[in-house]
């Protein structure tokens, strides 16, 4: 019988983009599948590797070790202090608006700078060329989005927000204590030419956590949490593969513990006690930022990109 042919070879070439070292990512489809994260995408991070919250309930995370200030959380580029909200773990932002999350646990880019630990940074989704909304009701709170193109396409804006009201069903728990909290979010951009674009970030967080004396059966604010956002943008194209961003970002941050009420008995020689309630001073923390930042992007071929940027 004649000798069998073997079958023709075959050459398969793949190509792809080569992810940053150290970086893990994961998009928006990816976090609504993943079990335990409610939709968050900065929730999901909570499963990664070497990331332990500080305290339950509390959002601050060691990463790999290092201390939640040795940490940095940016959203858009913008620093802030927190990515969740207190107790329920839902995050500071509309879960609609991010795109992905990043996670460099070590060997961060030098963009982000001063910190030992790790960083988690999350980048906010292209508007819709059409207008969309979303909302959402949950048993501790509510939320909602909208986004809609302006002037016949030039410009775009996008809403967002959430309110929470726990108080309910954390009273079955835990009747002495009351959790509250709010944010908001709103972006506006403005197509000035083919290259120009300028636009505005506006968001904040809220959170409150409060304490019932027993006896007197007053409200005080154990900790509160609060943070709020203004990053101004210009964002020009330089060539047909280069980008250049200028920002100036105004910031408010307030961070108060304490507030609670202390009682002393004091009993004299003939055996008669006296209590004395006293209201303790709020220890609360504010500090306002102002911020400018420059980022540069061209592509020199498909194997090099140079990026350049500054901060102050």
């Amino acid at each position: 019988s004649p000798p069998a042919t073997s079958p023709p070879i075959e050459e398969v070439t793949v190509r792809g983009v080569r992810g940053e070292p150290g970086r893990q990512e994961m998009t928006a489809g990816e976090v609504k599948q993943m079990p335990g994260s409610f939709g968050d995408a900065f929730r999901a991070i909570e499963a990664m590797p070497g990331v332990t919250p500080l305290l339950s309930g509390v959002p601050y995370f060691l990463v790999r070790g290092a201390p939640p200030g040795n940490t940095g959380f940016f959203i858009d580029g913008v620093r802030v202090p927190a990515l969740f909200h207190l107790g329920v773990g839902a995050a500071v932002v509309h879960p609609g608006l991010i795109d992905r999350v990043d996670f460099y646990p070590g060997g961060y880019p030098a963009r982000f700078g001063r910190f030992t630990g790790g960083i988690l940074s999350g980048d906010i989704a292209p508007t819709p060329e059409r207008t969309h909304a979303e909302a959402s009701v949950r048993l501790l709170d509510a939320g909602g989005l909208v986004s809609a193109p302006i002037a016949d396409g030039r410009a775009d804006v996008v809403a967002s927000g959430r309110y929470g009201y726990p108080g309910p069903m954390l009273s079955l728990f835990a009747p002495d204590v009351g959790l509250s909290y709010w944010d908001y979010q709103t972006r506006v951009r403005w197509r000035v030419d083919d290259r120009n674009e300028v636009g505005a970030f506006v968001f904040g967080s809220f959170d409150s956590l409060s304490t019932r004396d027993s006896t007197t059966h007053q409200w005080s604010e154990a900790l509160g949490i609060q943070f709020h956002r203004v990053d101004l943008r210009w964002d020009r194209k330089t060539s047909a593969t280069g980008s250049l961003r200028v920002a100036l970002t105004l910031g408010y941050d307030r961070t108060a513990a304490g507030g609670g009420t202390s009682r002393s008995t004091v009993a004299d020689s003939a055996g008669n006690s006296t209590t004395t309630t006293s209201t303790n001073p709020e220890d609360a923390i504010e500090s306002q930022t102002v911020g400018l930042r420059t980022e540069w992007l061209e592509s020199l071929s498909p194997d090099l990109d140079v990026r350049l940027g500054s901060d102050v």
